[in-house]
């Protein structure tokens, strides 16, 4: 007897319904077993265990698990549409007349899946055999949702907290300050200065290297594979166009210069006038009036012009100011004047025959750009990829100017512990020194001797090729859009066949987009900045000094689970979908039938009993060995029979032996047709 619930007469339909929602559950548990793996590290270094020498790691265990879920799916969903394909097999030749070898066919197509080329099949029962091709279909969700979980390289990150590079500007290493005196001050005691002599060694190695390679010096990275952002303080140049009044009083001592540097030369019986022009000029104003701010001057008044020597100012020194506009004292640690600046020119039209008479035409479209020194606070990442450096400012704001300090003045019988230990005094100075060094390679000039012919049998201008008297040209502002033009000035040698034909052989510089000036140089003084934090010298002193540590993103390559959830549900979904139109079909052949159908050889036993056969049966047929006799495949069978029929046949069956029951049937139905 069969049991619960296969022995309800909705036996079909529990069991259709059950096995569909089973394997929805197990393809829920497939993908919260994938979706609990993704992302995660591979753990494959060391096995979970050995058993005869045989390693299982946790890949395997997992796969063979996905393979198992992938397995439970297809089998629940195999017995629903199976379920319902025997809902209609049984229907579909209940009071029908079919050859027994369709039959046959029919009922085997579960088993044999060549049967389902049959095209016979295919046009006495197209319900039954979509049933069975789905069936046939349902083992390719169990192929393709295990692979949906793969390995893959990929960066595992992980946030700690360590130590970064850092620049510390309150350091004596960016300085050089020499001893000055140290005095009777009278009734205040021993006082004594420290005067500033320039950036240290150090400060220019690193300037001179970042200006060079046009981007930020190597940084040792926190780790290999490691990113973090950092806020600092640090110095920046804030540049811009001088506006036209400051134009015209630069352009004037220009122009004045030029003409003050005429030599004759009358030898040869010509009389040439010789003229030192410029293409490029960089300097510093000695003062804020418009007298000290142009770039010539004349030392001894005698018509003679000398540019100014000076890196950084204005200088009140230089103008005649006194020890308390320069010096850092107790009193007034900073000064508040304005901030040190630096111009920079270029002029394009010198390089070109020049009408000496004529200098403003020459000096027209030309470019001069003042910067200003000001502490900034800077917000910057830091990314490292197997040793790729990428430093980006995300945020740059510009605070107060940085005015010029000469030295440091104190009393040594007086408690100045607070005015020493001031770290705002030498981080001013560090800047300073910082910016002396980046102006040492803007000073200077890029010249060309004009000449003007005043004999009359040859009048006119000439230039000869440039002369650099600066290091500018060994940094990247070359290639900004006032300098680049200048590069061509500074190669000498003409265009003859020689120069052509070597020039040709040799590798021109790529065309790259070229950059405003004002801005290459603020974007040049920043990654300068930056690149302090490549030398040990220059990072705080930790034994002294208390610095927090940083969150650092550290970047690990490891083998990781990947899963792709939308291919998993996309092939479930499918095969759930299919399967649930297959099961309610099956409901409503149920419905239709009134009752459940199987495969069981109990259900075959009872439809045979009312099977009436158009050929008769041998006794060597009732072996059921294959092939089957071609006599019983052509034959013609006819399930079912009436109510009136069935109850004889019944009475009739229990006189008769029950190993006879199922021939004596069929002989006695055949006799009947």
């Amino acid at each position: 007897m069969a049991f619960f619930p296969f022995n309800l007469r909705c036996s079909a339909v529990v069991l259709m319904i059950s096995a569909l929602l089973v394997a929805l559950a197990f393809a829920v548990g497939h993908d919260a077993l994938y979706q609990g793996l993704n992302r995660k590290p591979v753990l494959h270094v060391e096995p979970l265990f050995t058993i005869n020498s045989i390693q299982l790691s946790d890949q395997q265990v997992y796969v063979s698990l996905g393979t198992l879920f992938a397995f439970l799916v297809k089998s629940c969903l195999g017995v629903s549409v199976s379920t319902a394909f025997d809902q209609f097999a049984w229907k579909s030749i209940h009071g029908q007349t079919t050859k027994i070898a369709v039959i046959d066919d029919l009922f085997s197509v579960l088993k044999h899946g060549f049967t389902l080329l049959d095209p016979r099949l295919w046009r006495h029962y197209p319900l039954s055999m979509t049933l069975a091709a789905m069936c046939w279909l349902l083992p390719v969700p169990s192929i393709l949702t295990p692979a949906t979980l793969s390995v893959k390289l990929a960066p595992l990150d992980e946030v700690v907290l360590q130590r970064i590079p850092r620049v510390d500007f309150a350091t004596a290493n960016f300085v050089n300050l020499i001893r000055s005196y140290e005095r009777d001050a009278g009734s205040l005691g021993r006082q004594w200065m420290k005067v500033y002599s320039g950036p240290t060694p150090d400060v220019q190695r690193i300037v001179y290297g970042a200006a060079t390679q046009g981007k930020v010096l190597a940084i040792d990275p926190a780790a290999a594979n490691s990113s973090w952002l950092q806020e600092f303080h640090g110095p920046a140049l804030v540049c811009g166009e001088v506006n036209q009044t400051l134009r015209a009083i630069l352009t004037r001592n220009i122009a004045t210069a030029i003409n003050a540097s005429k030599t004759n030369d009358n030898g040869s019986g010509f009389r040439v006038s010789s003229y030192t022009g410029y293409l490029y000029l960089s300097w510093a104003p000695a003062g804020e009036d418009p007298v000290n701010v142009v770039p010539f001057w004349q030392p001894e008044h005698n018509g003679s012009y000398v540019l100014q020597a000076r890196q950084i100012g204005p200088d009140p020194w230089a103008t005649g100011g006194t020890e308390d506009t320069w010096l850092s004292t107790a009193s007034e640690p900073i000064q508040k004047r304005s901030p040190l600046s630096v111009f920079v020119a270029s002029f394009p039209r010198m390089a070109h025959n020049v009408d000496i008479d004529n200098l403003d035409a020459a000096l027209q479209n030309s470019t001069i750009v003042q910067c200003f020194l000001h502490n900034a606070t800077y917000q910057a990442s830091f990314e490292y990829v197997n040793g790729n450096q990428t430093v980006r400012v995300i945020d740059q704001k510009i605070l107060d100017g940085i005015s010029l300090l000469g030295g440091i003045e104190g009393v040594v019988s007086q408690n100045q512990s607070s005015f020493i230990q001031n770290p705002q005094i030498m981080e001013s100075m560090a800047y300073q020194s910082v910016m002396d060094a980046f102006c040492g390679l803007l000073y200077g000039y890029i010249g060309t001797n004009i000449f003007k012919a005043n004999n009359d049998t040859v009048p006119g201008y000439a230039s000869t090729p440039s002369r650099a008297h600066t290091d500018v040209t060994s940094t990247i502002l070359m290639e900004t859009e006032e300098l680049h033009q200048l590069k061509a000035n500074l190669i000498s040698g003409g265009n003859d066949s020689y120069i052509d034909y070597w020039r040709g052989r040799s590798m021109s510089s790529l065309d790259q987009p070229l950059t405003p000036l004002a801005t290459t140089i603020q974007d040049l003084f920043r990654n300068t900045t930056i690149s302090f934090m490549s030398s040990s010298l220059f990072q705080p002193n930790y034994s002294t000094t208390t610095v927090p540590n940083t969150n650092v993103t550290i970047s690990t390559y490891r083998n990781i689970y990947n899963y792709s959830r939308l291919t998993l549900w996309v092939t479930y979904g499918i095969a759930l979908g299919v399967t649930l139109l297959s099961v309610i079909a099956g409901v409503l052949v149920w419905l239709s039938s009134q009752g459940s159908y199987s495969s069981k050889f109990s259900t075959i036993l009872r439809i045979s009993q009312g099977a009436t056969i158009s050929v008769k049966l041998e006794k060597e047929d009732y072996s059921g060995f294959d092939p089957l006799p071609d006599h019983i495949a052509n034959a013609q069978l006819r399930p079912g029979y009436g109510l009136q029929e069935a109850t004889s046949e019944m009475v009739a069956a229990e006189s008769r032996p029950s190993t006879e029951l199922l021939s004596s049937g069929l002989d006695e139905e055949h006799q009947n047709c």
